[in-house]
C-alpha cells in the first residue's frame, strides 16, 4: 500500500482485512489510513539487494542500526546539524512509510521499527531502520569517514576527562 503498487482485487481485499483488525486493535485511527504516506510514482517492481551487488543506481538505501550506529548515521546524513532547518524525521508506525518519505522528499528518514516490520523481516528489537536516498550515498559515505574519525576523538577525550572525576 504505502509503496505505490496498483493492487489486484484479492490483495487489496487481504489489505482491508488487515486495515480492519489495525482499526479493531485500537493500532491505527480510520482517520489516519488516508493521510499515511505513500509512492506516489507508479512503481512496476522493487529490487532488493545488498548494495555493494545491486543492479541498478538505488532509489533508497536501508539500513538497519543499533542507537550508536543510528548516532552516527544521523551525522553523517547531516541530519542533526543544528546549523539546518531540516528536521531529522523519525516514524513509528507503519515502518514503510518511511520509505516513500525519503523518496519524496530526498531526505533521510529513521523508523523505530513497528511490529509488522519486525514480525515480516526478522529485524531485532535492537534495531531501527534508516532510510537514505540512493542520491545521498557517495556523500554519505564522506561524511561517515568524516564522523567515525570525529567521534573516535571525543570518545578518546571523554575517557580521560571523565577519569579526572572518577579518582
Amino acid at each position: 500500500m504505502t509503496m505505490g503498487f496498483e493492487m489486484p482485487g484479492d490483495v487489496q481485499d487481504n489489505l482491508m482485512q488487515v486495515v480492519q483488525k489495525m482499526f479493531g486493535a485500537g493500532y491505527i485511527s480510520p482517520e489516519e489510513t488516508g493521510k499515511i504516506p505513500s509512492v506516489k510514482k507508479k512503481k512496476s517492481g522493487i529490487v532488493y539487494g545488498p548494495l555493494k551487488d545491486f543492479p541498478v543506481e538505488a532509489d533508497l538505501i536501508l539500513m538497519w542500526l543499533t542507537p550508536q550506529q543510528a548516532m552516527l548515521y544521523s551525522e553523517a546524513a547531516g541530519i542533526c546539524r543544528w546549523t539546518e532547518n531540516l528536521p531529522a524525521a523519525v516514524f513509528g508506525r507503519p515502518s514503510c512509510a518511511a520509505l516513500p518519505i525519503a523518496l519524496e522528499n530526498r531526505q533521510s528518514t529513521f523508523s523505530l521499527g513497528c511490529a509488522g516490520m519486525r514480525i515480516f523481516t526478522e529485524i531485532s528489537d535492537d534495531r531501527i531502520l534508516a532510510v537514505l536516498p540512493g542520491g545521498k550515498a557517495q556523500d554519505f559515505v564522506k561524511g561517515l569517514e568524516v564522523v567515525g574519525n570525529a567521534n573516535a576523538s571525543m570518545q578518546t577525550f571523554y575517557e580521560e576527562h571523565k577519569a579526572k572525576f572518577v579518582e
